[in-house]
């Protein structure tokens, strides 16, 4: 099976399905446009975000950590709850 890697001379629209779908992170390198890559998929079960300047990982494993994160994308704040709120 070959391993699939984000393409960064093309457009997020442009890019393979199967990358956008199963991505792991981190992505090996920025994205020409500048914009930030954002995904999930890629346990980080320190139950914190992994972030790069142009990378972030949202999958904080909540059913091993009992975080779930969120991301407000318009602003790069992170959001976190866990089951006491």
């Amino acid at each position: 099976m070959a391993v699939l890697r984000i393409q960064p001379s093309r457009q997020v629209a442009r890019q393979p399905p199967g990358v956008l779908r199963w991505q792991t992170f981190p992505p090996p390198r920025p994205h020409p446009c500048g914009k930030t890559v954002v995904c999930g998929h890629t346990r980080q079960r320190s139950g914190v975000p992994a972030t790069l300047p142009h990378a972030v990982c949202v999958d904080t494993a909540v059913y091993d950590t009992g975080w779930l994160t969120g991301l407000d994308v318009t602003n790069g704040h992170l959001w976190q709850a866990n089951d006491r709120g």
